[in-house]
């Protein structure tokens, strides 16, 4: 299996200007389009999934690594932080071990409201990896754009 194509900013091997205006052309046609982006779907499950998916598109927005085609994977992502939001709230001031009375008498066992916050927190990390907003995603945008300012400062300086 061929391995994906890294960005023009990601990439460290001498180039010729024609080659960098070639993969730069070709950058710029994949480009799309943000305005869907606007304002969060109607399927997000509450204000909390609203408010969390405008801040996570406007902070990747900052970084230009949005666009129209990760709506639906910063939706998931927004949906299930509120259901962990929830999750945290309903957890406030209860015992992590409940104990239930039946049959066999009483037995103790975890809470399951600290399972669906773990539900929630994988789903959450699911969708951070893939819409871009976990720590190793921004590391590699931040690892990207301090070669492209490298590649800046050593084409107008030379070596230094």
């Amino acid at each position: 299996m061929a391995r994906a194509r890294k960005p023009l900013t990601q990439q460290r091997g001498d180039l010729t200007e024609k080659k960098k205006a070639e993969l730069e052309i070709q950058e710029k046609a994949i480009i799309i389009g943000r305005d869907d982006l606007a304002k969060p779907p109607e399927w997000l499950v509450d204000h909390t999934a609203k408010e969390e998916f405008k801040r996570v598109v406007k902070e990747l927005s900052r970084i230009e690594l949005v666009g129209n085609l990760d709506m639906a994977m910063i939706g998931a992502y927004a949906n299930a932080y509120s259901g962990y939001v929830r999750a945290s709230r309903n957890m406030k001031g209860k015992n992590m071990i409940v104990t239930r009375t039946g049959k066999g008498g009483i037995t103790k066992a975890k809470n399951p409201l600290i399972s669906i916050q773990e539900d929630y927190a994988r789903e959450m990390r699911v969708f951070a990896n893939l819409c871009g907003i976990s720590i190793d995603s921004r590391l590699k945008a931040a690892e990207a754009k301090n070669a492209q300012i490298e590649d800046e400062i050593e084409e107008k300086f030379g070596d230094i």
